[in-house]
């Protein structure tokens, strides 16, 4: 439980330290069209990993010689919780993007950060739009951005079974 409290607190003061780095990047951003925001990825790269510290959770990564560094990759995994993108963002090597519920874009900074970090929002319900979101992840792959999926659509708490896949996860 303290733990949690930890976690919470550190998450609170991420969220204020946020608004002004956030700002920062948006003014470099307007005064330099060619700017490519840096800040994103080592900063949640290096939060989530204190997080998973605070968390005391150990984690092994298995099979990470196999990851090229110098090339964008597509990642595919079971959703089993939310500390999942903690975990997995911690550990990638590059800038990865992940498809997210669209609900997940009307939260202030987080969605933000998500945003430049090429995190794209999906709306479950609509079939076409899905189809669109794919392609972006696809065209973000050949630009150089990585990209997650947890192509079961959503969280599953059972580590038994998987959950069918969305169809349109691998077209």
């Amino acid at each position: 439980m303290i733990r949690l409290l930890f976690i919470f607190l550190y998450l609170v003061f991420f969220y204020f330290i946020s608004i002004p780095l956030l700002f920062v990047e948006w003014v470099v951003s307007l005064l330099n069209k060619h700017y490519k925001r840096w800040l994103p990825l080592p900063l949640v790269t290096w939060s989530f990993r204190c997080i998973t510290a605070i968390s005391g959770a150990e984690v092994t990564v298995l099979g990470k010689e196999n990851v090229p560094k110098d090339e964008a990759v597509l990642y595919v995994g079971n959703h089993q919780s939310y500390f999942d993108i903690v975990l997995t963002y911690a550990r990638v090597p590059r800038r990865t993007g992940y498809m997210s519920k669209k609900e997940l874009r009307y939260v202030p900074v987080i969605a933000q950060w998500m945003k430049y970090l090429h995190c794209l929002f999906l709306d479950r319900k609509d079939p076409r739009q899905g189809l669109l979101m794919m392609k972006q992840a696809a065209e973000d792959v050949k630009s150089g951005i990585s990209f997650a999926i947890f192509p079961e659509g959503t969280r599953n708490t059972n580590p038994e079974t998987l959950l069918p896949f969305h169809k349109g996860s691998f077209k």
